[in-house]
């Protein structure tokens, strides 16, 4: 896999058990440590994921990963940067800034394989065409599935401009440069 100079590799987070790395975002970040380590021209990594209300008693899914990169593959701190999200729009919006300031070229997005297209549908939304998405092997589940269609409608109200105020979804300028 051939990048471009100055690339940072996003992982899309994914709800944890407790304090561990939840199977699904365990193999975000094997495919992420990989990338790093076997193209030079990766600049960093950003993860993503907060922590949802059903995880009050475990950790950030941004901080697990950082853990994990650290600790599994010793990908020194300074090389991780950490985005805060609870929705996978939230995450895209939050990585930009961060990748604003890394001033990259490129990005590669890392998610499972049943996320890739509402995660692929956001980046495109958002105006960053360019996005190369590496889907990767995951534990499938009817409530994924359902989780995934409700998402997809999500994000299409999202890009209509539809809000409502549980959710806290903004509508934004699609004028990102690529």
């Amino acid at each position: 896999m051939e990048t471009s100079k100055d690339t940072v590799v996003v992982v899309h987070g994914h709800s944890n058990k407790g304090y561990s790395l939840s199977l699904d975002l365990k193999r975000r970040c094997d495919k992420a440590a990989e990338l790093f380590k076997h193209n030079k021209s990766i600049k960093g990594i950003i993860c993503t994921g907060g922590l949802m209300k059903r995880e009050q008693d475990g950790i950030k899914n941004s901080a697990a990963a950082k853990e994990y990169f650290i600790n599994r593959y010793q990908i020194p701190a300074e090389l991780i940067w950490e985005s805060e999200a609870k929705t996978t729009i939230d995450d895209v919006l939050n990585v930009l800034k961060i990748y604003k300031s890394t001033k990259s070229d490129k990005v590669i997005a890392i998610t499972s394989s049943y996320h890739a297209f509402r995660t692929k549908l956001i980046w495109r939304l958002i105006g960053k065409k360019s996005v190369r998405l590496v889907p990767v092997e995951s534990t499938i589940s009817i409530k994924k599935v359902i989780v995934e269609a409700i998402g997809v409608c999500v994000v299409f109200c999202w890009s209509i401009g539809f809000t409502w105020p549980e959710l806290k979804f903004r509508k934004i300028s699609r004028t990102v440069s690529d």
